[in-house]
């Protein structure tokens, strides 16, 4: 607010000083206002003011001291200055006309001038918004494309391990595998040797099945003999009988 201020302030100094230089390349004659002394002639009447050079002792106000007058005494002054016969002049009326059109001339410009900042900083603003837009969406974009990659090395971490149990599931059923694969091995030699067991133990059941037999045959070989050696005997008795038959 304070630099609105200043501003327009010093728009109004600057007009007001265009307005004053071009009043000072006019001639006397046509200058208005003040600064040309332009009122009519013959004013002030004679008499209104002091006479003379002016010296501190014309002044409307107390010589001692020279000092400026007080608030209060402002108004008195004034009408002991001025005459009661006294009526503002065309010329002061123009340069209040003037005054107040140059104000208005100001306060125009200053309002355009508030427009164009305005503008300006709408433009600025919108500009700054656009900039911040495209940022935003970059970011968006940005988050986007790491979530994307987040999700892409979340698929293959699953992916991963989803290997990695299979992995491990199949070296569980080859151990598995194996292991049966050793108890059937253990299973077939175990068969195989209660196989050679069984085959052992009969073929010394038929060996002993065989010395048996071998004792039965040599057994029955030697009855046969003592029956052959016991019939032999009994012949040769019986032959001697006949040799020698009783007396009759």
């Amino acid at each position: 607010l304070n630099t609105m201020v200043s501003f327009k302030a010093c728009i109004l100094v600057l007009l007001l000083g265009v307005a004053y230089g071009v009043e000072e390349k006019k001639p006397a004659a046509t200058k208005r206002g003040l600064t040309g002394l332009g009122f009519p002639a013959g004013w002030p009447p004679a008499g209104a003011f002091n006479s003379g050079p002016w010296t501190p002792a014309a002044a409307p106000w107390p010589v001692p001291g020279i000092s400026w007058p007080l608030a209060a005494d402002v108004a008195s002054l004034g009408n002991q200055a001025i005459p009661s016969h006294f009526s503002p002049p065309p010329e002061l009326s123009l340069a209040k006309g003037a005054a107040h059109t140059i104000a208005l001339q100001s306060a125009h410009a200053v309002n355009a001038a508030e427009v164009a900042a305005a503008l300006a900083a709408a433009k600025e603003a919108s500009a700054a918004a656009a900039i911040a837009q495209q940022k935003v969406q970059q970011a968006k974009e940005a988050v986007l494309i790491h979530q994307k990659i987040a999700a892409a090395k979340e698929a293959a971490a699953a992916a991963a391990i989803q290997r990695s149990e299979a992995a491990a599931a199949t070296a569980a059923a080859i151990q598995r595998s194996e292991a049966a694969a050793a108890a059937i091995h253990r299973q077939e030699a175990a068969a195989a040797a209660a196989a050679a067991l069984q085959r052992s133990e009969a073929a010394a059941a038929a060996a002993a099945a065989i010395q048996r037999s071998q004792a039965a045959a040599h057994a029955i070989h030697k009855t046969a003999a003592k029956a052959a050696a016991a019939t032999a005997a009994l012949n040769h008795v019986a032959g001697a009988k006949h040799e020698f038959a009783p007396w009759g």
